[in-house]
């Protein structure tokens, strides 16, 4: 989705906003309109989840962030602000480093980029094979309980929620490709790891500090390793502090992108 500017407006700023793993743009609903009055916010779905295509291929991080550099080509985008969540995070510190004069300001918010902060999942179960068996947990009643206990501290996983969430799943091929993303999830943490010290960008580190589907640690491991980097703490979310606190986290952003603060 992108929210731009009125016709003949003078260009502003692209902000480019990445979601994380088995979520969709629907994520960012708290924030396309509400930082719109500075950026022409954009925030798509990644390929293989949300409302994009899904198809047969490689979902690996490279194959991952090389559709979000072919997505700006196609929007004319040179260049934007970044703002990427778990995986969305990881993604947006691969753009910082494959194509570092694409990015802007860099804003990672529970950030996938510790080695060992990954859930220690036994490989069984996610293989190709357990797709009948995953696809029950996102049935109202298991997403529900499973995204409160893991992502969630400071909003219920209710029906309004569950509504945005649960539609791209009734694409058959969606739960196939997320088992896949999440075999090389480990590998893709390995890698944005051992990129940070070199990254040169004016970077935001928000983090949930009630995170249980990550690490609690990532957020300062993140900020220690990159120069310079900001620190961010919001004690009342969980995984997802732009869902959790939607009006603290805009506000913010605006301070960090427009006022540089």
């Amino acid at each position: 989705m992108r929210v731009a500017g009125p016709p003949g407006a003078t260009p502003r700023p692209t902000l480019l906003l990445v979601h994380g793993f088995l979520v969709s743009s629907f994520s960012w609903r708290h924030q396309l309109e509400a930082l719109s009055e500075h950026f022409d916010v954009v925030a798509p779905c990644l390929v293989g989840f949300g409302w994009s295509e899904r198809a047969a291929g490689e979902y690996s991080l490279d194959a991952l962030g090389q559709f979000l550099l072919s997505f700006m080509d196609a929007l004319e985008i040179p260049r934007a602000h970044v703002c990427g969540n778990s995986l969305g995070g990881a993604l947006g510190l691969w753009m910082a480093h494959e194509a570092p004069q694409r990015v802007d300001r860099l804003v990672l918010v529970n950030s996938l980029a510790l080695a060992d902060g990954v859930p220690d999942l036994p490989a069984q179960l996610v293989r190709p094979w357990m797709a009948p068996i995953a696809r029950l947990f996102v049935r109202p009643t298991l997403a529900r309980l499973g995204l409160q206990a893991l992502a969630y501290r400071g909003i219920p996983v209710d029906s309004s929620y569950l509504a945005g969430f649960r539609p791209p799943f009734e694409d058959p091929r969606s739960i196939p490709i997320a088992l896949q993303v999440a075999r090389g999830l480990p590998a893709a943490a390995l890698r944005v790891d051992s990129l940070l010290g070199g990254l040169r960008h004016e970077t935001l580190v928000v983090q949930g500090t009630g995170d249980r589907l990550l690490s609690a640690r990532s957020g300062l491991h993140i900020a220690r390793r990159i120069p310079d980097a900001r620190l961010v703490s919001f004690d009342a979310s969980g995984h997802c502090p732009h869902e959790e606190e939607p009006e603290r986290f805009n506000a913010l952003m605006r301070s960090f992108l427009v006022g540089g603060g």
